[in-house]
């Protein structure tokens, strides 16, 4: 009794020290924030957190050479500026030459449809190219590591004002309403002390420093321990990734799971790729040249490879970004909310939001078409039939796959369902306040939701404990500290949260709604095709959704489907992509550090060996895990963070490994207490009253999709298949909101 209350006593001190922890972010440096040791997956031997933060010499006891300061900055910058200038001027020839271009057809542009960058966003990337260019130089003219002297306070505050008079480095800094009800759209001022905080156009977070090959912004290439380059991602896919024909079926866990997932991941996160001069689609496969450019890093694919026929895979180099401070390295940029507020309904900017409302009925409402599918908009896609139109929503991204467009139609259609109904309890209520009260019921129940049902499946109930995801059965909770930063980590993005790829099935199907398959599609044949959404005048999407609650999806592993692995974004040559590859490429990109750097973050046994199963090896891998790696890797701290953690053995009760596990966590951890708004949270009369509150906890997915399609019967547990504890009943019976709770009594009845 004594040791457990020890441990709970560990407990509650390390989220005390970990909210501490957070403050450091008000710091320039990029502290590594902190996380729980885990030992397999249920062993906690040594329950605290520890700061981890790089030991930085400080820049009065080194040598600075190149003269002074001044000296040393308008040097830079005529280098600097002359530089990208160049790059500018070699881009717009390589558009006007017709090797950059918006050919639709080519599997690469594919990638662009769905990953350009806004305007602003392609500012921002050369205000930091130039950024790194003035830095690169700085350390050569100093022989001083960058990072040194912008801890100095007057390089910091020099560098800055030279950047700013050649670009903006910074949004200014927002005026806030601390009595306002409603969150902003661009997610500011949510952190009344930090209000930029979470919000839209900033920088990724960092858990730990990243690991560029040379210390600033070129993509992890070489080997940190031996002079050796390390593997092509290709290869590393084929021998670690590849499942043959298929792979496994998940026993129990639908398709909506995985497609719920890609939804979530599209409200957190959205990272930019570069597009060349005059918006146009980069292309560093041409020729040797044109894959040294600094905006491309191409992926090699090995002779006589079975699948991809050409020897250059084109990848394209996220947008980079301006953090609050200068650090010396390059960092990536997200274009949405950091929050769970369905920005992927509401879209992250005000001008979207204006976008999507319905500025015609003026109710409230959401534009719909006359069939009640997503309007049209004018993201690209492809059209299998004159009818077919390109989709429109909150996230850009919806028209890549047709379970992604199905999951945005589901909730646009939640949200003037719920309007409707508050419009008829409260008259007086006008466009504004209809739009905003429906907007915050909704992002309630995606909160509800998402820590209710879809976590659960990812981690099991010790991780939710330790990490402060469960959530209560009644009453507030008081968990917000504004020393969170719920800002989306860098590392989640390009790598924890990529995990549901491998949920991905070979197909896309729509279900009747008596539940019988009615069409299939492999998956290869309907990227940027929103067709099977559209057709049968909206019904298509109803039958796409009611396919992903009832299909298994693909078991979490680190086996890929073929359909993403060998034909990603197929062009009418047969060259295409590889997702998995492409994520070990973009965690090189982003410079993440390799799998023993986060093994060593979560406080989890590093490996010094390719042996399974045992401390000092691969501890959480299998025997033929293992092998595969070796096979690729010559050294295990040469493993890339992807490729490592995907293919540990799953934690008991949840379905990715203890790595991963360990970062998703901590994210949404820092999500969920760095959320004023969090729809738990006592926020007085700005938020939901205790009666609402009872009613948000009642809803499930499940009610959801009963309320909006064509269906009279599902399951409780819309993530998990039928079976004798998850059998269908009638919608009725599933619990629903009580909307009549919402009436504003202050109101005047006419």
């Amino acid at each position: 009794m004594a040791q457990i209350l020890t441990v709970i006593l560990l407990l509650m001190s390390v989220v005390i020290h970990a909210q501490k922890v957070e403050q450091s972010r008000q710091k320039r440096e990029d502290d590594i924030s902190n996380t729980y040791e885990i030992e397999d997956d249920v062993e906690l031997s040594r329950t605290k957190r520890q700061t981890i933060s790089t030991s930085m010499t400080s820049t009065s006891t080194i040598t600075v050479y190149g003269g002074s300061m001044e000296t040393t900055l308008h040097t830079a910058v005529m280098v600097g500026t002359k530089a990208l200038n160049q790059d500018i001027q070699q881009n717009l020839a390589f558009y006007q030459t017709g090797v950059d271009s918006n050919d639709d057809q080519k599997y690469s542009t594919q990638l662009d449809m769905f990953a350009a960058p806004s305007a602003i966003s392609g500012s921002m990337n050369k205000c930091a190219y130039l950024e790194l260019l003035l830095v690169y130089e700085i350390q050569r003219i100093t022989k001083t590591n960058v990072d040194q002297l912008l801890y100095n306070s007057s390089w910091q505050t020099a560098l800055k004002a030279l950047l700013n008079k050649y670009c903006t480095t910074q949004q200014s800094i927002p005026v806030c309403d601390p009595n306002s009800r409603f969150r902003t759209i661009d997610g500011s001022c949510n952190n009344l002390k930090h209000p930029r905080w979470g919000m839209s156009i900033r920088a990724q977070k960092r858990y730990s420093r990243p690991e560029y090959q040379d210390g600033i912004g070129a993509p992890r290439s070489q080997s940190s321990v031996a002079k050796y380059s390390l593997p092509s991602p290709r290869v590393v896919s084929n021998h670690v990734f590849n499942a043959g024909p298929t792979s496994a079926l998940s026993s129990d866990i639908t398709s909506m799971h995985m497609s719920f997932g890609q939804f979530l991941d599209h409200d957190f996160i959205f990272t930019p790729v570069i597009k060349g001069e005059g918006g146009v689609g980069i292309n560093c496969c041409a020729t040797a040249a044109t894959a040294k450019r600094p905006e491309c890093f191409p992926i090699i694919v090995p002779s006589g490879d079975p699948h991809i026929k050409e020897t250059c895979m084109n990848f394209v180099r996220s947008s980079a970004a301006v953090d609050d401070n200068l650090r010396g390295y390059r960092d990536q940029l997200n274009e949405v909310t950091s929050y769970v507020d369905a920005s992927n309904v509401y879209g992250s900017t005000k001008k979207k939001m204006m976008e999507l409302r319905d500025g015609v009925k003026k109710r409230g409402l959401l534009k719909v078409d006359v069939y009640n599918r997503l309007p049209e908009g004018k993201n690209k896609c492809f059209k299998d039939v004159k009818e077919d139109y390109c989709q429109d929503a909150g996230d850009k991204r919806v028209n890549v796959v047709p379970n992604l467009g199905a999951v945005h139609l589901l909730w646009v259609r939640e949200h003037n369902r719920v309007v409707k109904i508050l419009a008829s309890h409260n008259p007086s209520w006008d466009d504004d306040r209809l739009f905003y009260e429906g907007r915050k019921i909704v992002i309630a129940m995606m909160q509800h939701i998402v820590y209710n049902e879809y976590l659960p499946i990812i981690l099991n109930s010790t991780y939710l404990d330790w990490f402060q995801l469960t959530l209560r059965p009644t009453g507030y909770s008081y968990l917000y500290t504004d020393t969170a930063d719920a800002t989306v980590a860098n590392v989640f993005g390009v790598a924890a949260f990529r995990f549901g790829h491998s949920q991905i099935t070979n197909i896309q199907a729509q279900y009747s709604p008596s539940h019988v398959p009615t069409n299939t599609v492999p998956i290869e044949k309907t990227f940027h095709r929103p067709h099977m959404c559209e057709d049968m005048k909206g019904k298509g999407g109803e039958g796409v959704l009611r396919w992903l609650s009832n299909a298994r999806a693909t078991k979490s592993d680190r086996f890929f489907e073929t359909g993403i692995r060998n034909k990603l974004f197929p062009d009418p040559k047969g060259n295409a992509m590889d997702l998995p590859a492409i994520n070990v490429n973009r965690g090189r990109d982003h410079g993440i550090p390799p799998y023993n750097v986060w093994r060593e973050w979560c406080h989890l046994p590093q490996a010094k060996t390719f042996q399974a199963g045992v401390t000092g090896g691969l501890k959480h891998h299998t025997s033929s895990a293992a092998a595969a790696l070796k096979s690729v890797y010559k050294h295990p701290d040469d493993i890339d963070l992807y490729a490592g953690a995907m293919s540990e053995t799953s934690i008991k009760g949840g379905i990715v490994g203890p790595t991963f596990a360990c970062i998703i966590a901590y994210q949404f951890q820092q999500v969920k207490i760095g959320d004023r708004f969090w729809y738990e949270n006592n926020l007085g009369k700005r938020g939901l009253n205790p009666d609402q509150l009872n009613e948000i906890r009642k809803y499930s997915l499940s009610k959801v999709i009963c309320n909006n399609i064509e269906v009279t019967k599902m399951q409780p547990r819309a993530f998990r298949t039928v079976s004798a504890n998850n059998q269908r009943i009638d919608c009725s019976k599933i619990p629903d909101v009580d909307l009549s709770l919402w009436i504003d009594m202050n109101q005047c009845y006419t």
